[in-house]
């Protein structure tokens, strides 16, 4: 008896495991994808780049560079603009996501120098 239960035991057991390592495996690949956080920042624009979508803000001592998505909503003074249309000296507060080290800005609210 103790080897039929063994022959209808085992296969079950096998399959199980199967199961297990490839979730387990599925779970080890989901955790390793690079991690999005969400930030603001507010400062002094250095420089706007219409061509390759980019802002420069110095931020204290530090510069950071945003990069703009076709999702990124900015405003000037109120009024909806775009990335090209930001000018050097323009206070502006930049709410971004950031992977790694790439800064994908969301929103872009300036006020006139």
């Amino acid at each position: 008896m103790h080897t039929f239960i063994s022959k209808k035991v085992a296969p079950a057991v096998l399959a199980l495991s199967v199961v297990g390592g490839v979730v387990g495996g599925a779970a080890a690949v989901a955790s390793a994808a690079p991690k999005v956080a969400a930030h603001a920042a507010s400062g002094v624009v250095v420089s706007a780049n219409a061509k390759t979508d980019e802002i420069t803000v110095k931020v204290g001592k530090v510069l950071d560079h945003f990069k703009a998505s076709a999702a990124t909503k900015v405003t000037i003074a109120g009024k909806s603009g775009k990335i090209g249309a930001l000018k050097k000296g323009e206070k502006v507060t930049v709410h971004y996501t950031e992977s790694g080290k790439v800064l994908t800005a969301t929103t872009v609210a300036a006020a006139k120098a």
